[in-house]
């Protein structure tokens, strides 16, 4: 009987699915409108000097002032220059990339090999690079323009119950920040995107979190367990997608917002509702979703993580040991959410089972 519970409750998970699929009809039109604009995208340049038409072209002119008169190109600022002047090539070939679908690799793009071609020019050891005035010049264009890109993508686009949206562009913003560390907390353009970050996440845990709440009994009843289940794996789903933002998003304001106001206010509470069997599952979905390094040996895990501990425990216990079944439910419980301390673990399997 248990057996075939485990089974019933582990099928599909409404609520958790990936995201909705888009009509074929409604892909294959937006394919084409995306063509149309690709090909028109081409005209954009069409009113311009040949010699200034593309990125290569252009930096081909600026290589030669800074080779034959490098003091006047210092004096005239072009380093400081030369993203905005670029900008508008970068984001014609940019016009087309959409950072919730594709998580592209900017070093592939055809201004990025021109750029770096141009930073490389002339330089024959690390001490002449380091002092070029161009140095930063990948980083600036970046900064200024990609970026700029995301936060517009993130305040008008962005769904955060979206699973494939929030990996894809938290995929590229991590890139970003890993290969180029002069993009840091003192960029105001970061800043800014952060900032839209965190109130797009927060109105999502505002606005589309609600779980019903009720007795034993009634939750059990069809329609209102199923409305349950829904609203339980949609918010397990928003965590996950939150968690995603780890290492991105300042870890005080990740576990406000995904422990705080999401794990310990709606989850937690829920599964104090749910039969011993149920609530060990869906605490095994919610483990799923930690970081790893917060529950690892040797880590700092949260202090906000207690009470979901704690109910882990607690539900374990009240499994029927004289079930077979029990052993192992309890085990996976305790494996799945590999709490910092094995020993300990070690210790309460010894005292339990």
């Amino acid at each position: 009987m248990r057996m075939r519970e485990i089974k019933a409750i582990s099928k599909h998970a409404d609520g958790m699915s990936s995201d909705e699929e888009v009509p074929e009809t409604d892909a294959s039109a937006f394919r084409s409108q995306l063509e149309i604009i690709k090909s028109d995208s081409t005209l954009l340049l069409d009113d311009v000097l040949e010699e200034f038409a593309s990125v290569d072209l252009v930096l081909k002119h600026m290589l030669e002032w800074k080779d034959k008169h490098l003091e006047s190109y210092i004096e005239a600022y072009v380093n400081v220059c030369l993203p905005k002047l670029i900008g508008p090539y970068v984001r014609i070939e940019m016009l087309t990339w959409n950072p919730l679908e594709d998580d592209l690799n900017l070093e592939n793009m055809f201004w990025y090999k021109c750029v770096q071609k141009y930073t490389m020019k002339g330089m024959n050891s690390v001490d002449q690079l380091s002092k070029d005035v161009d140095l930063e010049l990948i980083p600036k264009i970046i900064e200024k323009v990609v970026l700029n890109k995301i936060d517009q993508m993130i305040t008008s686009q962005w769904d955060p119950l979206s699973f494939t949206q929030t990996k894809h562009i938290s995929n590229v913003i991590m890139n970003i920040l890993q290969k180029y560390p002069t993009i840091d907390p003192d960029s105001k353009l970061l800043m800014s995107l952060l900032t839209h970050l965190v109130d797009r996440i927060r109105d999502a845990v505002d606005y589309d979190v609600f779980i019903p709440i009720s007795s034993r009994q009634v939750m059990n009843t069809g329609r209102m367990n199923v409305f349950f289940q829904r609203q339980f794996n949609m918010a397990v789903k928003l965590l996950g997608n939150i968690l995603c933002w780890h290492q991105i998003i300042e870890d005080t304001v990740l576990i406000d917002l995904a422990i705080n106001q999401i794990l310990n206010r709606y989850l937690l509470t829920s599964i104090r509702t749910l039969q011993p069997l149920e609530a060990i599952l869906k605490i095994t979905m919610i483990a799923r979703t930690l970081p790893s390094v917060w529950l690892c040996y040797g880590s700092t895990t949260p202090k906000e993580l207690t009470s979901f501990f704690n109910q882990s425990k607690l539900v374990a216990m009240e499994i029927d040991k004289s079930q077979p079944q029990a052993k192992y439910a309890k085990i996976l419980v305790l494996f799945t959410l590999k709490l910092k301390k094995f020993l300990l673990i070690l210790q309460y399997i010894l005292l339990n089972f």
